[in-house]
């Protein structure tokens, strides 16, 4: 799908999957459940591909 251009790596996956908007993250990963604040930025498709997630940046 990236060859024809119908996806690219850097796109987010807000339109892929709507059914997650407003994305937040724990403030610190030691922090209660609840204490959270807005994602700084969206997932995008190499995200997904690469198992990253959103979940902070790889180690």
């Amino acid at each position: 799908m990236i060859e024809y251009g119908k996806l690219r790596l850097d796109e987010s996956v807000d339109r892929l999957l709507p059914e997650l908007p407003d994305r937040r993250m724990l403030r610190r990963l030691d922090g209660p459940v609840d204490d959270t604040v807005p994602a700084e930025r969206p997932i995008t498709v190499e995200d997904l591909l690469s198992f990253h997630l959103g979940w902070g940046p790889p180690s």
